[in-house]
């Protein structure tokens, strides 16, 4: 009897809960099936389901927060029946930029959109490439630089309240390395050029030093802030080196260094937002589905996917210069620039499809023949993505202009819902 309770009580201590008193199971909503491997966060401490999607749970836990990739996140309290439901998910995104975001007809003009479309997800700029932040906030470092002095949303927790009530799923986009005002306010904390100054772009933006721990620090804070706002999720762009040489950082710019960096924070970032069950992705460049090499940016996929719940490509097919095999014109070929390259980042570093959103182009080309994308090659991209099986899409224009042309209607959703649940009845 002593040896039973003995393994009882090591099996507790390994799920990181000092006991458990009964056993939760996370189920699919339509199928009923148990979901293996879902997050579950308890007390701040988070745990796993196992093979039957079975996990401990303590009489003194107040709530526990669940949430699997392919599926939304929720928070139960209630636990009389041990069976804590998730229904799967898929976001299909627009994009509200830190400017458009300040404008109320820019919010309508998005909200009427998903009214009327496929579309169930708005990702907002919550912190800028300039490195200002689009709320008021209280990270110290932040309110010593100034970057609570330009926002854009007014009421942030009013506006999350407002989009919350129409059932869309909220992503926050924050910039992490590319942080204007971080850079220029703290040169300590910037990548500088051979003659010790800070380094200044193309776009006459600074940098921050992806080797700095301050750095890492700051956006874990800003990030952790934005977290208990409410947003389903954090998506990490310009979380990367610049890929430009000759530069100079604390540490030698060297493959090994850059990984090692990246890595390193999206481990922090992972550790520290634990206990707000918030799903977390990484933008990457799209041709890092094609590369074995960290291409200069200090992006390994499968380093990347160790501490992020989604890696999102950014697939647009002007970006694709040289093209890929068999669809060497990328204009002429945007389903298999989104397909192809989303199938070879699979094959190449062994991860789940459900594990891959990605960034697809909603504006006008700017590298081949400069022509408008229009409904056929955005729903060509839809398709692409879609036949692949990652979880959503997300579209990319700068100026967050997007029209009904190759989204599919509400209604035509709805039908498709329809149908799958009179297949379901017949089943049963």
């Amino acid at each position: 009897m002593k040896k039973v309770q003995f393994i009882f009580l090591f099996l507790s201590f390994s799920t990181g809960l000092a006991y458990a008193d009964f056993i939760g199971k996370v189920i699919d909503l339509d199928t009923k099936k148990p979901i293996v491997g879902a997050i579950v966060t308890i007390d701040g401490k988070v745990t796993h389901t196992d093979g039957y999607g079975k996990f401990e749970i303590s009489s003194k836990t107040e709530s526990i927060a669940i949430r699997a990739y392919g599926y939304d996140r929720r928070e139960f309290k209630d636990f009389k029946t041990k069976e804590f439901v998730l229904k799967s998910f898929e976001p299909k995104a627009l994009y509200l930029s830190y400017w458009a975001v300040s404008l109320e007809k820019n919010i309508n003009r998005i909200l009427k959109l998903i009214d009327e479309t496929e579309t169930n997800t708005v990702v907002i700029d919550t912190k800028s490439e300039y490195g200002h932040l689009a709320y008021k906030g209280n990270v110290a470092l932040a309110k010593k630089i100034g970057a609570y002095k330009r926002t854009t949303i007014k009421n942030i927790d009013k506006l999350i309240t407002r989009l919350k009530a129409k059932g869309i799923y909220l992503i926050a986009r924050h910039s992490v390395f590319k942080d204007n005002l971080l850079a220029k306010k703290r040169p300590n904390f910037a990548i500088k050029t051979k003659q010790n100054k800070v380094w200044i772009n193309r776009e006459k933006l600074a940098w921050s030093d992806p080797f700095v721990d301050e750095v890492h620090k700051y956006n874990v804070e800003l990030a952790k802030e934005i977290a208990s706002k409410g947003f389903d999720e954090i998506n990490f762009d310009y979380i990367r080196f610049p890929g430009k040489a000759r530069l100079k950082y604390k540490l030698d710019n060297n493959e090994k260094n850059r990984v090692n960096a990246i890595s390193s924070f999206l481990k922090l970032a992972k550790e520290e937002l634990k206990p707000y069950n918030i799903f977390i992705s990484a933008d990457t460049f799209g041709y890092a589905c094609w590369n074995n090499n960290d291409i200069k940016i200090g992006h390994s996929l499968k380093e990347m996917e160790k501490y992020v719940d989604y890696i999102a490509p950014m697939l647009y097919p002007s970006g694709f210069h040289t093209g890929i095999p068999n669809a060497k014109n990328p204009m002429e070929k945007p389903y298999e620039i989104i397909n192809h390259s989303l199938k070879e980042a699979k094959r190449r570093f062994k991860i789940a499809s459900v594990r891959f959103r990605p960034w697809l182009q909603s504006f006008k080309d700017y590298a081949f023949d400069r022509r408008h994308f229009g409904a056929k090659e955005l729903r060509a991209q839809i398709k692409a993505s879609e036949d692949f099986g990652s979880n959503g899409w997300m579209l990319w224009n700068s100026g967050s202009k997007f029209s009904k042309k190759g989204l599919k209607s509400a209604r035509t959703e709805i039908a498709l819902n329809d149908v799958k649940d009179c297949v379901k009845m017949k089943k049963n």
